[in-house]
Parts: C-alpha cells; structure tokens; sequence
C-alpha cells in the first residue's frame, strides 16, 4: 500500500488459514506489526458470514490483543410498513493507542479486504 506522496506504507497479505481469515500487515521496511484475525467460517462459509455480525481482532506480534475491527451487518430495514432488505455493512475500528498515521492507514486498508468476510 502506498501513501498519497508516493512512499510505501507498507502491505497486507492473506494467511491461508483453514476456516478463519487471516491477515498479515507489515510496515514498509517488510516488518510484521499487526495480524489480523477473523470469526471462523471464512470461505466456506462466506454466505453464512455475510448475514451476521462479526468480530476480527487486530493482534501485535507477539499475539497481544491490540485492538479490534467490528462489523455490524444492518440486513432488514422497516420503513413505510414494508420490510426491505439492505446489502449494508457498517465497519468500526479500535484502533491501538499511539500507532503512527501510517499503520492507521494500513489497517483502514485491511478493512477493505475484510468487506468478502
């Protein structure tokens, strides 16, 4: 991922991991700062994963919890007396204290990937 001015942020890798996504993110010298991981159900059960809530933990190397990416799934909304159904996500981030612009942005961009789960 690159940054505005042109300079590498740094990058998001999937880790193939069975049932639950996961995400690798590195800084721009290649270091690992932050894993991502998801509910269990991933490709298998993306249908499934898609009609709820769900949780994915934003961990530091050494596996702390550090933080976490929340999306709450609005499925039926009820106006006019009528129930309609709505393809809307609402993605929320905790993000860990004191982290540089850039490993924002690198997370804001794993939620991108995290939209398929």
């Amino acid at each position: 991922m690159n940054l505005q001015n042109g300079n590498k942020a740094g990058s998001i890798n999937q880790i193939y991991n069975g049932w639950t996504p996961k995400f690798r993110i590195d800084n721009a010298f290649g270091k690992h700062i932050y894993t991502i991981e998801g509910p269990p159900g991933g490709d298998c059960c993306y249908s499934c994963n898609m009609l709820m809530d769900a949780s994915f933990v934003i961990l530091s190397p050494t596996g702390d919890k550090v933080g976490v990416i929340t999306r709450d799934w609005t499925a039926l909304v009820k106006a006019d007396s009528k129930v309609y159904h709505e393809n809307v996500d609402t993605f929320g981030v905790q993000f860990p204290p004191f982290i540089s612009v850039e490993e924002k942005a690198l997370i804001l961009g794993a939620v991108f990937a995290l939209v398929n789960y």
